[in-house]
């Protein structure tokens, strides 16, 4: 089996973890309609 383009052994006496490493986005984020752009914590503490 592979996970991650890693070759993973499975048994079924043991469970089999893994790290998970952290991906690179393929696209940069959606922009947001004007107007809806999400409000930050730190301005509603204000």
């Amino acid at each position: 089996m592979r996970h991650a383009g890693q070759d993973l052994t499975l048994h079924t006496d043991t469970p089999s973890t893994i790290a998970v490493r952290t991906r690179k986005p393929l696209l940069p984020p959606p922009p947001q309609p004007p107007g809806r752009e999400p409000v930050h914590r730190r301005a509603l503490a204000r």
